[in-house]
C-alpha cells in the first residue's frame, strides 16, 4: 500500500467498496425477502422497504469496515503466493466471527427495545435504521482514520 501512487485513504476505500459490493449483493436479497415477511405477517407497509434495505446497507458498512479494521490491525505480509495470503489468514475467521457477534448482539438488543418501546413498528424501523447508519458513518470515519494511521507503522 506504500509504494502505490495513491493516498492510502483511497485504497483504503476502495478496499471497503469491494468488500461493500460483494457484501451487499447478497444481504439485498435476503432484507427484500425479510421485508416481504414482515409487510405480510407484522403488516408492515410497503413503503418500509427502502427503510429495511438501508439498515441492511448500514449493517453491512459496519461489518465490512469491522474486517478492514481487523486486517489492519493484524496484516498478513510475509506469503509466498496470493492463495496462501487468503486461506492462512487466521485474521478472516476473527472478523467472521466478530461480525456474528455483532449482528447477533444488534439483532437482540433491536428486538429487546422492541418489546420494551411502545412505538409502531414503521417508526421504531426508522428509528433503528437512523441509529444504525449513524453508527456506521462514525465506524467508517474511525477505520479511516485509523487506518491512514496504521499504513504509516506498518513495516514492509
Amino acid at each position: 500500500m506504500k509504494v502505490i501512487p495513491v493516498p492510502v485513504r483511497t485504497q483504503l476505500k476502495a478496499k471497503l467498496l469491494s468488500a461493500m459490493i460483494f457484501s451487499t449483493a447478497g444481504s439485498t436479497g435476503f432484507s427484500l425477502i425479510l421485508g416481504i415477511i414482515f409487510a405480510a405477517v407484522f403488516g408492515l407497509p410497503v413503503w418500509m422497504l427502502p427503510v429495511l434495505l438501508a439498515a441492511g446497507l448500514a449493517v453491512n458498512v459496519i461489518e465490512n469496515c469491522l474486517q478492514l479494521f481487523i486486517d489492519l490491525l493484524r496484516p498478513k505480509l510475509s506469503w509466498e503466493n496470493e492463495q496462501q495470503a487468503v486461506k492462512q489468514n487466521m485474521t478472516l475467521m476473527l472478523g467472521m466471527f466478530l461480525c456474528m457477534a455483532v449482528g447477533v448482539g444488534l439483532g437482540f438488543l433491536i428486538f429487546k427495545l422492541y418489546g420494551a418501546c411502545k412505538l409502531s413498528l414503521p417508526v421504531y424501523s426508522l428509528i433503528v435504521t437512523v441509529v444504525l447508519a449513524a453508527l456506521a458513518a462514525l465506524i467508517y470515519r474511525g477505520v479511516m482514520a485509523y487506518g491512514v494511521r496504521r499504513v504509516g507503522q506498518i513495516e514492509v
